[in-house]
């Protein structure tokens, strides 16, 4: 599993952004977001038969994308428009 912090804090505005980039960025259809009693939360997509996933880690305060292919290229693109969102916030 392949794994890439895209955002050094677990926030819940960060996690949907990521999210919606992620499905344009690969295409995806909206995946089933599960939030857990702790305010973390996963939203877990299929891309080419294989897990794609976006976490809001509460315990590493973090906002992590996990997947089974490697999609690098594809995830530094997501870090360089959150970078430019995050900037404008």
């Amino acid at each position: 599993m392949n794994t890439y912090k895209i955002h050094p804090k677990a926030e819940k505005n960060v996690f949907r952004k990521v999210c919606s980039t992620l499905e344009q960025v690969l295409s995806l259809k909206g995946g089933k977001e599960i939030i857990d009693v702790d305010g973390s939360g996963i939203k877990c997509y299929k891309y080419r038969g294989r897990d794609v996933c976006v976490i809001l880690d509460i315990d590493y305060d973090a906002v992590v994308v996990k997947s089974e292919l490697d999609i690098k290229n594809k995830v530094e693109n997501i870090e360089n428009i959150m970078a430019d969102a995050v900037s404008m916030i």
